[in-house]
């Protein structure tokens, strides 16, 4: 009989080879057999969590909390359901905890980042305040305010902002990288354009020495996605297949090009259950080894033909159950769509693409909480758009029609136009609703929480024009780069 110590022995090995399976595996015996873990079952949460292991991850952080019986145990349960994208399921639990646990900054800040990406802008702010008043040094929250919408119709956290400037010149670095795309904000909301600009090349300036760019990663990294993948490779790794693929609709592109937008109007049709930046088919690559057809090739030969859509699929319902249609919009599949196209044979994909120089500025000026290093930079926005306009057009070489680029001034221009093309890319039959996607009330985890609440319009479209000065690096750099290659 396998015992609890036995079990427990096996998870380094099991992590440091990075055994997905084997780690599931494991966990569920431990929970099947009701180890007493204790606190070794947040241990055991998080990597799940990393593995997109997510029913595991919450069963584990679940006894965690039973067994620990504290308010602070049942906090770190919300947070893990909140990062497996079961906001309403983590609501409930931290309304039943004290707002002073496990402190008042912790219970207020999640409480609103929850309300926030639900779009509950009254409660989120609320909250959000509560968070800033308990630790006004914070830049993140002070950030995270500014997300609410345009500061221009708020004047109190416009004023909270602009006080915050003096006090945040002698914050941590990583706060006062955060503050500065906050003030940037509040200025640009304000129509200050310079001084926009300044505060957002401070910020970026300070985020990029603690996350800088390695461009010739960058390089590299696009070169193994496209290498060795043609149309016949593709079709032949479909055609040996026995599973369906057709669950998925792929909406990529660069960040800030109105990807959100398009998932938006997706999940407002009655057959897609939801969608997000998913960010499992990474794990499916890791375990193949890579992204080129040879990492493919050599892997296939010891692995059945259905085992890597199998794998990307459980993952997909891990983190959205097994019933509809889901969007997986996550950001750059460029670098891995070959690969993808191949084991989901029946996936539709679309690639938003948005004028470079207003993308290149929505990048610039957003803050980005985790990697994008190449947005901290306008000579680095331009290197990494490049790379991704050489694997656009690799890419509709390569797959054809099932490649169905939307351009997003044309579909905020002619909303009534373009979503009938999306909905038919997509293999479904039109719906009214998809034509009113702000009604959606869906979860969005994005820095498009905002807009994509308001009815689709025209306003971010030339939205680079006033910094047009401010952006020579980029325009110069990326229109070199474009004619020399």
């Amino acid at each position: 009989m396998t015992t609890t110590q036995a079990l427990v022995a096996q998870v380094p090995q099991l992590l440091a080879s990075g055994d997905r399976r084997g780690l599931a595996r494991v966990v569920t015996q431990l929970i099947d057999m009701g180890a007493p873990l204790t606190s070794a079952w947040k241990s055991l949460s998080r990597p799940l969590l990393d593995f997109g292991e997510l029913d595991l991850a919450c069963r584990a952080i679940d006894r965690f909390a039973q067994i620990d019986g504290s308010a602070a145990a049942q906090f770190d349960r919300a947070v893990t359901y909140v990062r497996c994208g079961r906001a309403k399921e983590a609501i409930s639990i931290i309304e039943g905890i004290d707002r002073r646990q496990p402190d008042v900054v912790s219970n207020a800040y999640l409480r609103g980042t929850i309300a926030l990406n639900l779009g509950q802008r009254t409660v989120a702010r609320s909250a959000l305040l509560d968070a800033w008043a308990a630790q006004p040094n914070s830049g993140q929250i002070l950030q995270t305010l500014a997300m609410l919408g345009s500061l221009r119709a708020d004047d109190e956290i416009a004023a909270l902002i602009h006080k915050a400037a003096g006090p945040m010149r002698f914050a941590s670095q990583a706060d006062r990288g955060s503050y500065l795309y906050a003030l940037g904000k509040m200025h640009d909301d304000l129509g200050d354009t310079d001084a926009a600009f300044s505060a957002f090349a401070e910020g970026a300036a300070i985020i990029a020495r603690q996350r800088p760019y390695d461009a010739g990663w960058d390089r590299k990294s696009a070169a193994a996605a496209k290498a060795g993948w043609t149309r016949k490779r593709i079709d032949t790794i479909g055609a040996k297949l026995t599973i369906g693929s057709d669950r998925l609709i792929l909406v990529t592109g660069l960040p800030r090009s109105g990807s959100t937008l398009v998932e938006q109007i997706l999940t407002s049709h009655s057959a897609v259950s939801d969608g997000d930046e998913v960010g499992c088919f990474s794990i499916v690559a890791n375990e193949i080894g890579g992204t080129s057809f040879a990492d493919y090739d050599a892997w296939s030969r010891n692995h059945e033909p259905d085992e890597a859509s199998k794998s990307y699929l459980h993952l997909l319902a891990q983190r959205f159950g097994n019933q509809g249609r889901i969007v997986d919009k996550t950001l750059e599949a460029s670098r891995y769509l070959g690969l993808l196209a191949a084991i989901m044979p029946d996936a539709p994909i679309l690639w938003m693409r948005r004028d470079p120089i207003d993308n290149a500025w929505s990048c610039f000026s957003t803050y980005f909480l985790v990697g994008l290093p190449w947005s901290w930079s306008l000579t680095s926005i331009a290197e990494h758009m490049v790379l991704e306009e050489h694997l656009l057009n690799h890419w509709q070489d390569v797959l054809g029609n099932r490649l169905r680029v939307i351009d997003y001034e044309h579909l905020v221009s002619s909303k009534d136009e373009h979503i009938p093309d999306i909905i038919q890319h997509a293999k479904l039959p039109m719906e009214a609703a998809t034509l009113a996607p702000e009604v959606n009330s869906r979860l969005v985890t994005t820095a498009s929480v905002s807009q994509v609440r308001s009815p689709i319009n025209t306003r971010a479209v030339g939205r680079s024009e006033p910094y047009a000065t401010h952006l020579r690096p980029f325009i110069e750099h990326y229109q070199e780069l474009i004619h020399s290659t």
